[in-house]
């Protein structure tokens, strides 16, 4: 199950590769295991290898992802973003169970300030990169809601959510495009190790 989910996360969400191939691909992975010609799962693996998407396309893709929080599609941000968190962390976060919201760093509706470090032009584009979103605490979020950055990093400072307060660590100052394609870049350096197959 494990492989199943990698894989799938790989081609599919992050990467957005056709579906065609994946009935033929998993069919014969499938029969390969009910002939007995794969009982281990590295022997799976080899029949699914031409659906895995390779370290570096799958390090570039996630680095260009964009990750929808609204609808059920917000569920898939929450998931990223709470694997991420625990690896980074020092607990556990369960995006089901977790009491965090997901925070948009340049808000959903910038306005004020926002305009001095971040180009208008540039916020629809940005602000559902993942590298814009982080955990924070409800009542943080409540508070910074579409506040300037300065109020926002002082909330990351205090959150117990551990990149969240990397984000107020590497940006003391202002969040740029160039501070947010950064981020993106760390955390898609993360995600390659998070989602792997054990068998290459």
């Amino acid at each position: 199950m494990k492989l199943a989910a990698v894989i799938a996360f790989r081609y599919s969400v992050v990467s957005g590769l056709n579906t065609n191939p994946l009935e033929r691909v998993c069919h014969l992975a499938a029969k390969a295991v009910i002939d007995g010609a794969a009982n281990r799962p590295g022997a799976v693996f080899a029949h699914l290898r031409p659906i895995y998407v390779e370290d570096d396309r799958f390090e570039s893709d996630f680095g260009r992802w964009t990750a929808r929080t609204r609808g059920p599609r917000g569920r898939i941000a929450r998931y990223v973003l709470a694997r991420l968190e625990t690896d980074a962390g020092e607990r556990a976060v369960d995006p089901e169970t977790d009491p965090a919201t997901v925070e948009h760093v340049l808000p959903e509706n910038p306005a004020g300030e926002w305009t001095e470090t971040f180009p208008p032009e540039r916020w629809e584009a940005a602000v559902d990169r993942l590298g814009n979103l982080t955990l924070l605490e409800r009542t943080l979020n409540r508070n910074v809601g579409n506040a300037g950055y300065r109020a926002k990093r002082a909330a990351y400072e205090t959150s117990g959510y551990a990149l969240t307060r990397e984000i107020a660590a590497r940006a003391p100052e202002e969040w740029t495009p160039a501070l947010l394609e950064e981020r993106q870049r760390r955390l898609a350096t993360r995600a390659v190790r998070l989602w792997r197959a054990d068998f290459e």
